[in-house]
């Protein structure tokens, strides 16, 4: 019964009817007997303290047996799933039939690969453990996802998959979700992909995703990351080499590159621009700002680099995605890329 996750209340309300059951019989058959009133009180008092004894004990036994059994059967199971999803991310071959029954979850699908992680400094005992994973539940829950699997990477990781549609709007969904959490884990997610091949390749955007927002060793503003967001991909591939990135930041956005909150908002400001094709009014709407405060913080961004942008411009919003996405750290020299 615990292996095919009968619920123990089932088991135990059995045993509560077989009472009821074998108790009406005895009293029918009292009825009929021919005893003395007394007798027959005397037995029914009897009879119910001996068979109420009975099952009680009877309850507690099943009860712990059950439970051990489920203990052991979940254990098995998430051992056969974290192999099956080990041998996956691992390339082997693996049969789509065999692998799909270990995990409980259909590999034909399409997937998205959601990462979830503490921070480094944010302890992790078994409860927050527990924690993370049930955080994670939640977040695929607000999606309306009907299938996902989850697996844990290490006491401070976890990784889920969870099946979707496209298209889908899961991913407004989800940060909807972790803003609604301010104080829970951190998430990356990586995109919509088919089959056991996009099982693996959103799980590895997805880890990208994180290797990002980690970079700011644990203080960047982004508490959920998308493999989709305009610049992470090249980001987590710009990253491999922290010195090179952070002077090559430098050169291209010169004075324009200080760790200053005025320089920060310039910085915003010229990249939102740039986005949104040079206009003026679309950057505006986008930062919810007056289109001339937005022309004055462009043209004072131009005049803090010191030099043009005609000629570098895809030098110069790559310099300003890396700033976004990785913070302060980009502009600090001796401050190193956290990728815990």
């Amino acid at each position: 019964m615990a292996q095919r996750e009968v619920p123990v209340n089932a088991l135990l309300r059995a045993y509560r009817l077989g009472h009821q059951y074998g108790l009406n019989l005895i009293i029918a058959g009292l009825r009929s007997a021919d005893l003395p009133p007394e007798e027959k009180l005397a037995l029914i008092e009897h009879i119910t303290r001996v068979s109420f004894r009975y099952i009680d004990w009877m309850s507690e036994q099943v009860l712990e047996t059950y439970q051990t059994e489920r203990a052991e059967w979940d254990e098995s199971r998430r051992s056969l799933r974290a192999q099956a999803i080990r041998e996956i991310l691992d390339g082997r071959d693996v049969d789509l039939t065999e692998a799909s029954s270990a995990m409980r979850y259909f590999l034909g699908a399409t997937h998205v690969a959601l990462m979830v992680w503490l921070d480094r400094d944010a302890g992790a005992d078994t409860d927050e453990f527990i924690a993370m994973e049930r955080f994670m539940q939640h977040a695929v829950s607000a999606t309306g996802a009907k299938q996902s699997v989850y697996f844990s990477i290490d006491r401070l990781v976890g990784c889920a998959w969870m099946t979707v549609h496209r298209p889908s709007d899961h991913l407004s969904q989800l940060r909807d979700f972790v803003r609604a959490q301010p104080d829970g884990p951190r998430l990356s997610v990586g995109e919509p992909l088919p089959g056991i091949e996009g099982f693996r390749r959103t799980y590895r955007q997805a880890e990208q995703a994180r290797v990002v927002a980690m970079a700011a060793d644990g203080s960047s503003r982004h508490r959920i990351v998308a493999a989709r967001d305009p610049g992470v991909a090249l980001a987590s591939m710009l990253m491999t080499d922290d010195a090179t990135l952070k002077e090559w930041i430098h050169d291209v956005l010169g004075p324009l590159a200080q760790n200053t909150a005025s320089d920060q908002r310039l910085r915003d400001t010229l990249r939102v621009f740039l986005r949104a094709g040079s206009s003026f009014k679309a950057a505006a709407n986008e930062l919810q700002i007056h289109a001339n405060t937005v022309k004055y913080r462009v043209n004072r961004a131009l005049e803090r680099r010191g030099r043009p942008i005609a000629a570098e411009r895809l030098d110069v919003e790559v310099a300003l995605l890396m700033c976004y996405w990785l913070g302060e750290v980009a502009l600090n020299p001796t401050q190193a890329l956290g990728r815990s």
